[in-house]
């Protein structure tokens, strides 16, 4: 497996975890430690993912011409995935927020989480077509991200527990900044790891 194959595969295990980490993680976050009602909680959600999903059809339209060239493509991942960090190490910073503001503070970075992640997202699915040349090396890829969809599920699953034991040493939002943290360094390290192996290497003028 080439270095540049690897990369793809690590860079998709980062954005991944990001992910499903959102997916299992938000609810109990926003409920359960930030003190959000259920009825708050779940309008947070919804709205982030329904700004996600519209973000998603705008910018792929948009940025379409410019996503046709693969420096470009990961470039902009590893921009999304600064932002990604960013945004979802804020929103786990929502229980430090005065109570009469957690709404709003949540409604902010959860929907900046949702946009950042489509910067994220969209560079490394336009990878898959653009950075390949035949069915083969695009079989090799995709099988590479099923691969690591799987390990990035299976961890964020394991981490459900301490996250949410009542016999843990830290208090429940300082591990989810731990977490955050940890996973904002995974997604950093792939996406610029990529941007490395994707870059040929200038060769120095005689």
């Amino acid at each position: 497996m080439d270095r540049a194959t690897l990369a793809y595969g690590c860079a998709h295990f980062g954005k991944i975890s990001f992910w499903y980490a959102s997916e299992v993680l938000f609810a109990y976050y926003l409920s359960e430690v930030c003190g959000l009602s259920p009825a708050r909680m779940g309008m947070v959600l919804a709205l982030s993912f329904l700004l996600g999903a519209a973000a998603d059809l705008l910018v792929s339209q948009l940025l379409r011409n410019y996503l046709q060239r693969v420096d470009n493509a990961v470039q902009l991942q590893l921009g999304g995935a600064l932002a990604s960090a960013t945004t979802l190490s804020a929103l786990f910073m929502g229980t430090y927020v005065p109570a009469d503001y957690r709404l709003g503070f949540a409604l902010l970075f959860a929907g900046a989480f949702r946009l950042s992640y489509v910067l994220f997202d969209l560079p490394q699915n336009v990878l898959l077509s653009i950075a390949t040349t035949d069915e083969h090396s695009r079989a090799r890829l995709a099988s590479l991200r099923i691969f690591f969809s799987s390990v990035g599920s299976m961890l964020v699953a394991l981490s459900v527990a301490p996250l949410m034991s009542d016999a843990a040493a830290l208090p429940p939002a300082h591990r989810f900044m731990l977490l955050a943290g940890a996973l904002s360094v995974v997604a950093i390290a792939g996406a610029l790891w990529l941007v490395r192996a994707a870059t040929p290497a200038r060769r120095p003028r005689p």
